[in-house]
């Protein structure tokens, strides 16, 4: 009876999310190949998983992918950035940059080209890059769908 009362995946709404926030269009960019691949059903796009390297519209269960920790995760979405030369929505399940919100806002910070997060105040280390924290979206199995906005420098 949960089924029907409560959602199973905080996938719906984190697409709604993107399409109220104008950010569907941009690029999506994942890791957990099978928990996001509702998503890119809802956005009706492939997402760009980064242990495969592509975009792709949905997921294989059954495979096994290294898992990557959340430098890698930034320093490949900050390459896949500069590459399209645009924006990227990173979705992340299950794991946190760290950013938080306060309050009702939520935070951003900058990154550098190696994928360490850094603050504004740190003299000596270039940043390349913006990450925001737009969102995150909980659902009845304890899964967190958490959204962030990459912004590299032009």
């Amino acid at each position: 009876m949960a089924d029907w009362n409560y959602p199973f995946s905080g996938s719906k709404q984190a697409a709604q999310f993107l399409r109220d926030e104008g950010l569907s269009n941009l690029p999506i960019v994942a890791c957990q190949e099978a928990q996001v691949a509702p998503l890119s059903g809802y956005l009706d796009k492939p997402i760009y998983y980064l242990q495969s390297s592509g975009f792709v519209s949905h997921g294989d269960p059954g495979r096994s992918l290294e898992e990557l920790s959340a430098r890698q995760v930034l320093t490949k979405t900050l390459q896949l950035a500069r590459q399209m030369h645009q924006n990227v929505v990173l979705v992340l399940v299950y794991r946190s940059l760290g950013l938080r919100r306060t309050g009702a806002r939520f935070a951003s910070a900058r990154i550098n080209a190696d994928g360490l997060i850094i603050s504004s105040s740190t003299p000596g280390l270039p940043s390349c890059a913006t990450i925001k924290l737009l969102g995150e979206f909980h659902c009845c199995i304890d899964e967190l769908y958490t959204v962030y906005l990459i912004q590299p420098d032009q």
